[in-house]
């Protein structure tokens, strides 16, 4: 193995599987690999993008030359033939690109913050839990690509930077009253469409009609909290 002109078999590059392979088959692989874009990820949820809308150019050649070498004149040799080993392409960032890009995903990886509100349970209200957010921290991200991009992204995964978002209301407890009211009756919803002349009805059942209701600060209120709909 070792002096063959194989790849050692346990090398991966971005996430594609390159042991046991000559060079001319190893870059066809990296290349499809490649062409399959990089996954942004963010616990267990995950969006795949082209890399170079990411501002990513890869140096495949350079790249395979960095997996031939692994286990040989770098890195350790018995880890590349019989572990696994991810091997930092190398790349080229543009960090504009890289910015601009993040940014205008932002309405996409985005999870705002939900407020205390309540729900229908078998015919009964009850106080529905907060849930905490995440937003993406757009120059931690970049900072980290700036770093080091063919390090951090060795295994074909963007692990992204977010910020966690508190919600303004932790208890909406006082509010269950108020919303065993308000729930006793359907939600009928009227929309006028002017071009047809023709008024559409909406009719929503408690159960479904519910969870639109959040609990939101209100100063003036004497528990402190309104209902909104969302």
């Amino acid at each position: 193995l070792y002096s063959s002109n194989d790849i050692l078999p346990g090398v991966h590059v971005l996430g594609v599987d390159l042991g046991g392979n000559a060079k001319t088959e190893a870059t066809t692989a990296l290349q499809a690999g490649w062409q399959d874009g990089i996954l942004l990820q963010d616990g267990d949820r995950q969006w795949r993008i082209d890399a170079q809308s990411l501002g990513l150019y890869l140096d495949v050649e350079a790249t395979i030359d960095a997996a031939y070498d692994e286990g040989r004149s770098s890195g350790g040799t018995l880890k590349a033939v019989f572990g696994n080993v991810d091997v930092a392409p190398k790349l080229q960032i543009d960090l504009s690109q890289t910015r601009a890009q993040l940014h205008s995903l932002v309405s996409l990886v985005d999870l705002p913050a939900v407020n205390a509100g309540v729900r229908l349970v078998n015919g009964r209200v009850q106080a529905s839990p907060p849930q905490e957010g995440r937003i993406l921290d757009v120059d931690a991200t970049v900072a980290i690509l700036q770093q080091d991009a063919g390090r951090v992204l060795a295994d074909g995964v963007l692990e992204l930077v977010m910020i966690p978002v508190q919600p303004t209301v932790f208890d909406s407890s006082p509010m269950v009253a108020q919303a065993t009211q308000l729930l006793t009756n359907p939600l009928e919803i009227q929309a006028f469409d002017p071009i047809t002349n023709e008024t559409l009805f909406w009719l929503l059942t408690p159960a479904e009609w519910s969870q639109w209701l959040v609990a939101t600060p209100n100063t003036a209120s004497p528990t402190g909290l309104s209902l909104t709909l969302d």
